[in-house]
């Protein structure tokens, strides 16, 4: 076996003891499933393209100028930016607090888990109906029948526009932080017992030990 042969196959099998093997199937789909339709997208956002019409023309970034100069649109960006914010942030603040308490050794904690994990295991459409039902602006209501009960005003939670938002960012935390809190849970349950004890003799507070 001369020196080139060799060499191909030492690389062949560094190939295959490394981590490409287990990558490229996952990058495969990721192109063929996510980066390709993109690119298609973005084409396709480029020409006058219609469904009923066969011909197509180039139009350069003519359709961004006209969305961005868009009222509407302009204002569902700024939702869009509100949105992700409010739910990102509620989202990681919340589950990170649950995760911290769920950590500690709490009568009922198996319990606990569960029950918060049930927002997350459920289906959409059955959360879409939970809401729907504790956001009802009618007596039938959840939200705005215990509001009443203790002598509150109702809220008109779909009604009005920037509750209907508020109400919107709260669901989705509402669905989200349960995926959140496993992950962080998990990583506060993965932290070697020996560095926290070392952290205790040192003199550390408990939230310097989680740093």
């Amino acid at each position: 076996m001369n020196q080139t042969a060799k060499k191909n196959q030492s690389w062949g099998r560094r190939f295959l003891k490394g981590p490409w093997p287990w990558l490229i199937p996952a990058l495969a789909l990721l192109g063929v499933f996510r980066a390709y339709p993109i690119g298609n997208q973005f084409a396709m956002s480029l020409t006058d393209e219609r469904v009923a019409d066969p011909n197509v023309n180039f139009v350069g970034f003519e359709n961004f100028a006209f969305l961005f100069s868009d009222p509407n649109y302009l204002s569902a960006l700024g939702f869009t930016i509100i949105f992700t914010t409010g739910s990102v942030a509620g989202t990681f603040v919340i589950g990170f607090g649950l995760a911290l308490l769920l950590n500690e050794p709490i009568r009922g904690r198996v319990f606990y888990r569960t029950a918060i994990l049930t927002s997350w295991v459920i289906s959409s459409l059955i959360v879409g109906y939970i809401w729907l039902l504790l956001l009802n602006e009618s007596s039938a209501g959840v939200f705005n029948s215990l509001l009443t009960a203790v002598g509150l005003p109702t809220i008109s939670w779909l009604s009005d526009p920037t509750m209907a938002k508020v109400a919107v960012i709260i669901a989705d935390i509402w669905r989200s932080v349960a995926f959140t809190m496993v992950f962080m849970l998990g990583g506060l349950q993965t932290r070697p017992s020996a560095v926290l004890e070392a952290a205790r003799v040192d003199g550390a507070k408990r939230w310097q030990s989680l740093l």
